[in-house]
C-alpha cells in the first residue's frame, strides 16, 4: 500500500508508510505478549481450559490489554488514506500555489489554492525592480558629466530613460496590489 495520509489541517497533511507502521505494530504486540513469558499457543491452551487459575486470568487479562492496544494503534493507522495528488496548475512569479487536502470517498485529494499576488511575492519583484534602478544610477550620473562637459553621451540618454521610467511604472501598479494597512506591508522603505 505505501504511503498513506491523515488530514489535519485544510493545508496540512501527516504521511506514513502503511505497511512499515502496521508491521511496527503487529511487532510490538508479539513482543510484548512474549514479555509476559508465554507465546500464542499457550495463550490458546489457557483460553481453552474450562478452569483457569488465578494467574491463568491474569495473564489473559494482560494478553486482552495488550491487543486492545494493538487494535487502537491499527484503528489509529487505518485512519490514514491514499493520497491522490494532481498537478500544479500555471501561475505568475506573483502568485503563490498553495496545496489543500479534502477526503472524498475514503480517499485524500490534493488540489491547488493560487493566491493571485501574494504579498511576499509581490514585495519581491519591487524590490527586484529597485536595486535594477539603483544599478543603473550611474548610467545616468555618466550622462549628466558628460553632458556638463559638452562631450559625447555615453548611453542612449532616451531608451535608458524610457526603460527606467518602464521600472518605476511597473513598481507603482505592483504596489498598489499591497495592502494599505497603515504601510504594514512596505516594499524595502524606497519610494518610486
Amino acid at each position: 500500500m505505501g504511503q498513506k495520509v491523515k488530514i489535519l489541517g485544510k493545508y496540512s497533511i501527516d504521511a506514513i508508510d502503511y505497511e512499515v507502521e502496521k508491521k511496527r505494530a503487529e511487532s510490538t504486540m508479539k513482543d510484548r505478549i512474549e514479555s509476559l513469558g508465554t507465546t500464542l499457543e499457550e495463550l490458546k491452551r489457557i483460553n481453552s481450559k474450562k478452569k483457569k487459575t488465578e494467574d491463568d486470568l491474569k495473564l489473559l487479562d494482560a494478553v486482552i490489554a495488550i491487543e486492545k492496544e494493538y487494535s487502537d494503534t491499527i484503528n489509529q493507522i487505518n485512519e490514514y488514506k491514499e493520497l491522490i495528488t494532481s498537478a500544479v496548475p500555471d501561475f505568475t512569479e506573483l502568485d503563490q500555489a498553495v496545496p489543500y487536502y479534502e477526503e472524498k470517498e475514503g480517499k485524500i485529494y490534493m488540489s491547488w489554492e493560487i493566491r493571485k499576488n501574494e504579498p511576499t511575492r509581490v514585495i519581491q519583484k519591487i524590490n527586484d525592480l529597485k536595486k535594477e534602478l539603483s544599478d543603473s544610477d550611474y548610467k545616468i550620473a555618466k550622462c549628466y558629466e558628460a553632458s556638463l562637459l559638452n562631450q559625447t553621451i555615453p548611453y542612449d540618454i532616451e531608451t535608458l530613460y524610457s526603460e527606467r521610467q518602464a521600472k518605476r511604472d511597473e513598481i507603482n501598479r505592483l504596489e498598489s496590489f499591497l495592502p494599505s494597512d497603515d504601510g504594514i506591508l512596505k516594499a524595502g522603505g524606497l519610494s518610486s
